[in-house]
């Protein structure tokens, strides 16, 4: 293969893997020149109206780490906060929990369930359908908010 048509087929991408290479070779060389330390990587950016073609020149931006330096800490005074624990926030905290693990189980005896599950159904337009939505509802509350028909038809 003759080399003007290999440099017409690879010349570009030959091209572009040595300015990469040089310009990073050149942004490392420049960050340790200048004792610079970088965060992530750079966003390099070719600079535009370069005059010279043999001439490159870019333009990076770039995060660096602080530099942090401490100060004498003989001196400074360390509180440390103490947080109180009472009864009260035993007892609230004990109430959180049976609420979160609560269990039912069957009770003989008793007038009214703990737990009533019933089912919704709706008429739209003289037609009849039941909503998948309204099944299995539960009323944990041990007080009436219903109407009384509706009371006496769940209880029994």
């Amino acid at each position: 293969m003759p080399m003007k048509m290999v440099a017409q087929q690879y010349g570009p991408q030959v091209r572009n893997e040595v300015i990469t290479d040089a310009v990073q070779s050149g942004f490392a060389d420049a960050m340790r020149d200048q004792n610079v330390r970088v965060a992530g990587y750079p966003r390099i950016e070719p600079k535009a109206n370069v005059a010279v073609a043999d001439n490159l020149e870019f333009s990076a931006v770039f995060e660096v780490y602080p530099d942090i330096r401490l100060g004498d800490l003989s001196t400074v005074e360390i509180e440390r906060p103490v947080a109180g624990v009472g009864p009260q926030d035993v007892e609230q905290t004990i109430a959180v929990l049976r609420k979160q693990r609560m269990s039912y189980a069957p009770v003989s005896g008793r007038p009214r369930p703990a737990i009533a599950r019933w089912s919704t159904s709706r008429a739209v337009s003289r037609v009849s359908s039941s909503r998948r939505a309204g099944k299995g509802f539960r009323d944990r509350s041990r007080r009436s908010t219903h109407a009384p028909e509706f009371e006496v038809a769940v209880t029994g």
